[in-house]
């Protein structure tokens, strides 16, 4: 956000959606919140958000996403488990992770990842970025997908940045 505004004065916002809303709505000097449309639908509060567009703000690699683990032998509970699974899903979190691996990120980097379609609409188009914490510098790269090998997009993207300069930015 303080790339794409800096203007703006950013500063932490803590608490569930219900009491991130309510701050918003009582206390002087704060404007906005960035907060998942998702949540905000879930509890009933989607009327009070206006959509970003995904490319202006990207989201951390996995947003949104749930991962359920299970013993590698227990058949029974994949089974079960099953009619959960997207492929597709699984394919963009799968680009998404690898983009952060081979940047050497974790949960703390400024790395962010999205996968969304061509403009074509047939297939998927991996979009990544790494964003001095500051907002001063913004680097994107994005690359293609292959269903059957969606690391190989994120190993992509995250060269793409490198080439930009994202190691000095992640050093920081």
């Amino acid at each position: 956000m303080r790339f794409l505004r800096p203007d703006l004065e950013v500063v932490p916002l803590r608490g569930n959606v219900p009491t991130r809303v309510r701050k918003v709505e009582t206390r002087d000097g704060l404007d906005a919140a960035l907060l998942a449309i998702a949540g905000l639908e879930r509890l009933g509060l989607g009327g009070k958000a206006s959509v970003l567009d995904p490319l202006d703000v990207l989201p951390a690699p996995g947003q949104g996403a749930l991962g359920i683990e299970i013993r590698a032998d227990d058949t029974r509970t994949r089974k079960a488990l099953q009619p959960l699974h997207d492929a597709s899903s699984a394919v963009a979190i799968t680009a998404e992770r690898a983009l952060l691996a081979a940047l050497g990120g974790g949960c703390q980097a400024p790395v962010a990842a999205w996968v969304g379609m061509r403009d074509a609409g047939s297939g998927m188009r991996l979009y990544g970025r790494v964003t001095e914490t500051d907002g001063a510098v913004q680097l994107t790269a994005s690359a293609d997908v292959d269903a059957t090998r969606p690391e190989a997009a994120g190993e992509a993207v995250a060269r793409l940045l490198e080439g930009e300069g994202a190691a000095s930015l992640l050093a920081r």
